[in-house]
Parts: structure tokens; sequence; C-alpha cells
């Protein structure tokens, strides 16, 4: 389901000029209130230091020797690390200034969501107990595809902060048409709640169904946090 409608969708983004009629939407959409009411933590070095505790936990969990990690991604024991370096150069470069990535709406989103999976991955080893030690165990396999949700993360945010600096608004979608769609739906956001961009979806390529959503959600949503990045959407129309 989810690879032939991803499919579907890219044929009709790629291959024809978007229809800017909406009358054939096949599921009621109102997303001008979402995520209007949601708030988010204040970004300080309080919240960082608790994000990289919570990382060190994760790594010590992971370094336990019944663990046997294979090194073959998505490794965390690399992962981790990695995300460290990279939050911390943003946030010595930003060290007397914090009130810009507080002003920047895409940080905001992505530290609220990594410190939710930060906490659903300590959670996880909690409730498994000596189960994770057993590659078959379906907390086990959680844990393989929290630790997919990690390095999509970190992907992403290797490639809207270059050396420490954000350049969202200077990120450049790969495909002409996809940069088309992006600019004329979203300018020069960097990243839109999911339901907003799935009414913009609907101009090109009809929703015919909720499972249908969902699948093309699994598939462009890479970070799992319920918004959709220009950086994902790159992903996805490449």
């Amino acid at each position: 389901m989810a690879q032939a409608a991803a499919t579907n969708f890219r044929r009709r983004l790629l291959g024809s000029r978007q229809d800017s009629s909406n009358d054939n939407l096949s599921i009621a959409i109102n997303s001008s209130n979402f995520y209007q009411n949601r708030t988010f933590i204040r970004i300080d070095r309080r919240i960082m230091e608790k994000i990289w505790k919570q990382m060190d936990r994760i790594v010590k969990y992971c370094q336990m020797p019944k663990m046997n990690l294979k090194n073959s991604p998505p490794y965390m024991l690399d992962i981790l690390p990695d995300f460290y370096q990279t939050l911390r150069e943003i946030i010595n470069h930003y060290e007397d200034r914090l009130h810009i990535l507080n002003d920047i709406e895409y940080f905001r989103i992505f530290i609220n969501n990594l410190i939710e999976l930060c906490t659903k991955t300590i959670e996880c080893f909690k409730r498994a107990g000596h189960h994770m030690f057993d590659e078959q165990s379906i907390y086990r396999k959680h844990f393989i595809k929290l630790s997919l949700y990690f390095s999509h993360n970190l992907a992403e945010l290797k490639s809207l902060f270059i050396n420490g600096i954000y350049e969202g608004e200077r990120f450049r979608l790969t495909k002409q048409e996809a940069t088309d769609f992006w600019k004329k739906n979203f300018n020069d956001r960097t990243i839109v709640p999911w339901e907003e961009f799935k009414e913009k979806l609907n101009n090109i390529h009809t929703i015919q169904s909720n499972n249908e959503s969902t699948a093309l959600q699994n598939t462009i949503d890479l970070t799992h946090n319920n918004h959709v990045s220009i950086f994902e959407f790159d992903v996805f129309t490449r």
C-alpha cells in the first residue's frame, strides 16, 4: 500500500503540472487550526543538557554486552555520538543567541520530537527488560525502528544546519517540479504539519482513504514527527 501510493504520487507530482482545483477532494480536511494550540518547550541550556543525558543513557543501554548490537545501519553507537556532536556544534554557535534558535520553527519542532524520541527509547528498554537481548522479540524490533528514526532525524538536522548554522531557508530541492510544488504551497517555510501538507497533496493526488493517507505519511514523514520538512520532501521526490 505505502509503495503503491507513494509511486502514484511521485508520478502525479513530477509528471504533470499541479491542478489548482479542489473540487475532487475525497477527504474533508481542515488544517487551519491544526497545531495552533500546541506549545513547544523553550530551548535553553537546561533542555539541551537533558537531551544529552537521555542520549548518554541510551548509549549505556546499547553498550550492554548482551545487546550484541551489529555494526550495521541503523547503528545507535555511531548515530548518537554523531548526534551529540552535531547538536553541540549548533548550541556552541548560537551560545549567546539562543533566542534565534527559539525563533526557528523547524528547530523547535525538531527538539520537541527528539525529546519524545529519546523518552520512548528509554521506556522501550525499561519495559523490555531481558527481552531486549532477544533479537526476535517485539521490543528489539521496536528498538530497531526507533534507531531508524534517530538516523533519519540526524540526516535531516545535518542537511539543514551546516557547520552549526541554520541554512534551512537556502535548502535546494533536487527536482524542479518538487521545488515548484513546495514554493507554490509553502513559500520559504522549512517544515509544515502533515495535515497541511496532505491538504495540498490532495490538489494533485486525491487521497482515497485513511489507509492510503497513513501509508503516504509513513513513507514521507521519515522523522516520525507528524510534519513534513523540505528535506523529507526532497528525499521522497528524488
